[in-house]
């Protein structure tokens, strides 16, 4: 005769945490299987919750919480924009990184997307010609170099006086373009004197310079030449310099 009904039952080993019952008529076989780990697990929460469970026993907790982070949901920035006020905030409970929640754009500044773009465009640039400045003569404003982050739908764009033919800037006006016409009749060779600093010289025939004096030259066909000068000489001398012609 059998001693127990083991023949007739199948264990349901192996089993990952352990057998919980075997069968009554079969105590050599396994009915039940644990489903977790808990019995070997001990609950460490403490009064302020649970940072982490045991992971073969998830409702126990393996981590007890010690510390209660900030609330930081609300500042989700990872740094404060350029021209812009901002509040920060940190979680802490060892997590020592600060987000950023922006308060106000700085005065000059607007609100832009994330972002403090210029409400105007900076000294000395313009969305237009029109808006460089006021109306000189003998010239007009021209546009130059762009750059964006401005709130316009416009860049702005560098501003620069521009003169008209037959006039150079000086300061902030034009100035008729100073020149000086020379009759070399007999003698071609021409001379600008030694005092003379960082001038462009239009010879008048094709050719310019660019030096300090004493600057000599030799024309090639003797006629009647007009000399352009930008800057200061201190004379024109032809022959020698007896024969001078004062500019400044």
């Amino acid at each position: 005769c059998y001693t127990d009904n083991c023949h007739n039952r199948t264990s349901v080993e192996p089993c990952d945490y352990g057998c919980e019952s075997y069968f009554s008529d079969c105590s050599s076989k396994c009915e039940k299987c644990y489903a977790d780990n808990c019995r070997n697990r001990t609950d460490n929460a403490t009064d302020l919750g649970c940072d982490s469970y045991w992971q073969d026993c998830p409702s126990k907790c393996e981590v007890g919480k010690t510390c209660v982070p900030t609330d930081c949901s609300a500042y989700t920035l990872t740094s404060c924009p350029a021209n812009a006020t901002c509040t920060n905030c940190t979680v802490g409970c060892g997590d020592s990184t600060k987000k950023y929640k922006m308060s106000k754009c700085n005065t000059g500044y607007t609100l832009s997307g994330t972002s403090c773009v210029a409400s105007a465009c900076a000294s000395g640039y313009a969305t237009t010609a029109s808006n460089c400045g006021s109306s000189f003569s003998n010239g007009s404003w021209s546009l130059g170099t762009s750059y964006s982050g401005y709130s316009g739908s416009s860049k702005c764009y560098k501003c620069s006086r521009k003169c008209n033919s037959g006039y150079e800037l000086s300061g902030t006006t034009c100035a008729p373009t100073k020149t000086c016409v020379v009759l070399c009749s007999g003698n071609n060779d021409l001379m600008i004197g030694s005092d003379t600093v960082g001038a462009i010289i239009d010879w008048g025939d094709g050719s310019f310079i660019f030096d300090d004096g004493p600057i000599d030259h030799t024309y090639a066909v003797e006629k009647e030449y007009t000399i352009k000068v930008y800057g200061n000489i201190e004379g024109i001398f032809w022959g020698d310099e007896d024969t001078v012609i004062e500019y400044n």
